[in-house]
């Protein structure tokens, strides 16, 4: 009688001891290779927060359905224990050592533009030109990757408490083509102008 191995090999067995001992080696492998194949995988399923390029406010509902549409200060975190704080140079950042620039899909107001959106001063914010026109994303673009991913972002309303979106997604990208979303937010709204909201990344 002859029992062929997992490498391909034929042995041969003569009695049942032989059969039974076979048996054993050939689970022992089989245990033992597995094993060590799913410590591996193990290692992978546990990745934590990633860094992006670029990171995007994909707003779907707005809480104004007709007015001028905007907000204020939009600030991204790689330190929870930093939330609100916007008072250096590139304060959106808030991300350790980084710059970037902030673009929305519409043109802003004077004296309401997208820059002012991130400019580290909670007292203005973009405003979109058209009363009630689309603004369906705001995005920051890191000069450079940052080596800390954004842990957490503030969303401050504009002038007035309906100038502040209502439901988004925050996503991120290293080629603002293929997008992840990080986080997602239904339901929201402001109570005053000029109010502060944070979000911690699940």
């Amino acid at each position: 009688m002859y029992v062929r191995k997992k490498n391909g090999k034929l042995v041969k067995i003569t009695t049942w001891a032989d059969v039974l001992m076979e048996q054993q080696a050939q689970v022992q492998v089989s245990v033992g290779g597995g094993g060590a194949g799913g410590d591996g995988g193990g290692g992978g399923g546990a990745s934590g927060p990633v860094s992006y390029l670029f990171y995007q406010l994909n707003i779907t509902v707005w809480n104004d359905p007709v007015g001028y549409r905007g907000c204020g200060e939009w600030a991204l975190y790689d330190d929870v224990t930093n939330l609100g704080n916007v008072t250096t140079a590139n304060g959106q950042l808030n991300v350790t050592g980084e710059t970037g620039t902030i673009t929305a899909n519409k043109a802003g107001l004077a004296g309401a533009l997208i820059a002012e959106a991130a400019n580290g001063d909670t007292t203005d914010g973009f405003i979109a030109t058209n009363i009630g026109s689309e603004v369906e994303w705001i995005r920051f673009e890191f000069t450079v990757k940052p080596a800390n991913p954004v842990l957490a972002y503030s969303i401050w309303s504009a002038n007035a408490a309906v100038r502040y979106p209502n439901s988004w997604t925050f996503e991120g990208s290293d080629d603002g083509i293929a997008w992840t979303v990080l986080d997602t937010r239904s339901g929201e709204t402001a109570t005053l102008g000029q109010q502060q909201h944070d979000f911690v990344i699940p």
